[in-house]
C-alpha cells in the first residue's frame, strides 16, 4: 500500500494517467409537482478500483439531464438529492452526507490524499464554480453556440515517442422536435507542452477539427443508454400507501435521425492522425489535458418561439455526447473510463455539470471502492413548469456522478 505522499506529488519513475469513475441514477415522476419521485440506485462497483493500481481522485461531477439532454426542472432537482457517499473495501469503511447543501467544506489542511473520509473533510460539489444557467429572457436561448467541455490534468502524462491518442466520440441523441438535417460539428484537441528548449520544439495541439455529427436513431441511442432510461409502470410506496405512475421509454415521443453506429469513424481521432501532426518522432509527448468542442448553432436555430415561449433546446451536447479515451503502444491502453460516459462527466476542469474539487483527494487501492447511497424515493420541491414541449409532461432524468483523476502508475 503507497503512502499517501507517494500518491499526491509527481515522482520520477512513476506514469500518471487520468481516470474517471462514474456512474447513474435514474429519477422518474409525474408532473405537476409535488409528487413522488422514483430514485434507482447506482450500479454496483460502478465506483470501484478494479485495477492493479492506486488511484487518486481530486474532483467530483453531478449532473441531472433528460434523455435528450433538456434543461428545465433538472436544475432545480440537484440540490435536493440526499446523497451519501463512503469508502468500502478492505478494512476501511466510512460513509458521510454530501447533499443536500452540496457545499464543500473548507479546509486549510495540507493538500493530502486520505485512506479514510473524516465527516469534517467531506468532498462536496459546489455549484457556484459553474452555477446552472437562468433564462431570464424566453425569447433567447441561455448557452453559447460553442459548448466547451476541458479537462487539464493535475499531473502531465508522459508518454514515450511513439506513443499515441485514441479518442472517440458518439454521434448525437434525438431531439423532441425534427433536427436531424441540422449541422452540428465536433472538435477534438490534445494538448502537450514542449518536452525541452519551448525555442526548438514548442507545445503542440494533437487535433481533429469541425467533424460533422449525425443524429442516431430511438432504437440506437435506446441501445446506448442501456437500463437508463427504460418506460415502464412503477408502483412505490409514498407515505404509508402504494402509488402507481407510467413512464415512456426513453426516447419516446422523439425524433431520430437515421445513424445507427454509435461511435463513427468520423468522430474518432486515431493514433494515425496523431502520427501525421508530430513535429518529430524523436521526442516523447507530454500530454497537459484535452477539451471537447460542439458547434450546434443550427441545432439551436430549429427551435423557433412560438405564443411568446421559447420551445427550449437541448442544453448543451456535452451532456448527452458519450466518449471513449486510452493511450496506444504507451501508458497502460486501458480506458480512462468505463465506457459510454458522457463528456461533460469526464471534464472536471470546464463541464455543464456542477462540479468541485474534492476537500482532499480520496485515495483508492487496488479493490476499493466508493459507496454511494440514495433514498428509493423522494419528494422533491420542484416548481410548477414545462420543457416547453408537449412531449415532456412526465418527469424523467438521469442523474450522473463522477469522481476525476489519475493512476498512479509504476513505470
Amino acid at each position: 500500500m503507497f503512502a499517501p505522499s507517494e500518491l499526491i506529488e509527481t515522482k520520477p519513475g512513476y506514469l500518471y494517467e487520468p481516470r474517471v469513475l462514474w456512474g447513474f441514477s435514474t429519477l422518474s415522476a409525474a408532473i405537476p409537482q409535488p409528487s413522488p419521485v422514483l430514485v434507482t440506485p447506482f450500479q454496483k462497483d460502478a465506483f470501484y478500483n478494479g485495477s492493479r493500481w492506486p488511484i487518486v481522485l481530486t474532483h467530483a461531477i453531478a449532473m441531472v439531464v433528460t434523455p435528450g439532454g433538456y434543461p428545465g426542472q433538472t436544475q432545480f432537482m440537484l440540490p435536493q438529492l440526499p446523497v451519501q457517499v463512503g469508502l468500502s473495501g478492505g478494512l476501511r469503511y466510512s460513509l458521510f452526507n454530501i447533499a443536500p447543501s452540496l457545499q464543500a467544506a473548507p479546509s486549510n489542511e495540507p493538500l493530502e490524499p486520505r485512506f479514510y473520509l473524516p465527516s469534517n473533510s467531506a468532498p462536496g460539489f459546489c455549484p457556484s464554480v459553474n452555477p446552472p444557467l437562468t433564462n431570464t429572457n424566453p425569447q433567447e436561448p441561455t448557452r453559447s453556440a460553442f459548448n466547451a467541455s476541458r479537462w487539464d490534468f493535475s499531473h502531465t502524462l508522459k508518454l514515450p515517442p511513439d506513443a499515441y491518442m485514441e479518442f472517440n466520440l458518439s454521434n448525437r441523441a434525438p431531439t423532441v422536435l425534427n433536427t436531424s438535417a441540422a449541422s452540428v460539428t465536433a472538435d477534438i484537441n490534445f494538448y502537450a507542452e514542449a518536452p525541452k528548449n519551448p525555442a526548438i520544439f514548442p507545445g503542440t495541439v494533437y487535433t481533429q477539427q469541425q467533424r460533422l455529427m449525425g443524429q442516431l436513431t430511438n432504437a440506437a441511442a435506446q441501445q446506448r443508454f442501456g437500463s437508463a432510461m427504460q418506460g415502464g409502470t412503477f408502483t412505490i410506496i409514498y407515505e404509508g400507501a402504494p402509488t402507481t405512475f407510467t413512464v415512456p421509454g426513453g426516447f419516446d415521443n422523439y425524433f431520430g435521425g437515421t445513424q445507427t453506429q454509435v461511435y463513427p469513424p468520423d468522430l474518432a481521432f486515431t493514433p494515425r492522425q496523431m502520427v501525421r501532426q508530430k513535429a518529430t518522432y524523436a521526442m516523447p509527448t507530454n500530454l497537459k489535458g484535452f477539451s471537447v468542442y460542439f458547434d450546434q448553432t443550427e441545432l439551436d436555430a430549429l427551435f423557433p418561439v412560438t405564443d411568446g415561449i421559447f420551445q427550449s433546446p437541448p442544453g448543451s451536447l456535452a451532456a448527452t455526447t458519450l466518449a471513449k479515451c486510452r493511450t496506444r503502444n504507451g501508458g497502460t491502453s486501458a480506458y480512462w473510463w468505463r465506457g459510454d460516459a458522457p463528456v461533460a462527466m469526464v471534464t472536471p476542469t470546464c463541464t455543464p455539470g456542477a462540479t468541485s474539487p474534492l476537500t482532499r483527494p480520496i485515495a483508492l487501492q487496488p479493490n476499493e471502492g466508493i459507496t454511494v447511497s440514495i433514498p428509493q424515493v423522494i419528494t422533491p420541491n420542484l416548481p410548477v413548469t414545462t420543457l416547453g414541449v408537449g412531449q415532456l409532461q412526465q418527469y424523467q432524468a438521469i442523474l450522473y456522478l463522477s469522481f476525476c483523476g489519475y493512476a498512479v502508475i509504476e513505470a
